[in-house]
């Protein structure tokens, strides 16, 4: 499993394209609605969410009319991602690298 084996997601707002390791270094912490996490775009700052289930991987927007729910603009198969939910957050492994994103409002 290398970089070259995933894809990449575009941002909603300004479609450039990022891998998901960069999309996740930028994610600042997982959502109490839900299964997402809250992160920027590195390109143009645009605020966009994550939602990563099995091996797929998603983009797009938390929209919170009447309750939350996930409007993906982008959804890929990930090989080798991880996803594991822990009490207070949501612990993610990819390729040699882990990230550990606590839940947060907002």
């Amino acid at each position: 499993m290398s970089l070259a084996d995933l894809r990449r997601l575009g941002c909603p707002s300004c479609g450039r394209p990022h891998d998901l390791p960069v999309l996740l270094d930028e994610a600042r912490s997982a959502l109490r609605s839900g299964p997402w996490l809250a992160l920027g775009c590195p390109s143009c700052g645009a605020q966009a969410h994550l939602e990563l289930a099995g091996e797929h991987a998603a983009i797009g927007r938390v929209v919170r009319e009447r309750g939350s729910r996930f409007e993906p603009s982008m959804r890929v198969r990930q090989p080798g991602l991880r996803v594991k939910p822990t009490p207070d957050g949501i612990q993610v492994e990819l390729l040699h690298r882990s990230w550990l994103f606590e839940r947060r409002d907002g």
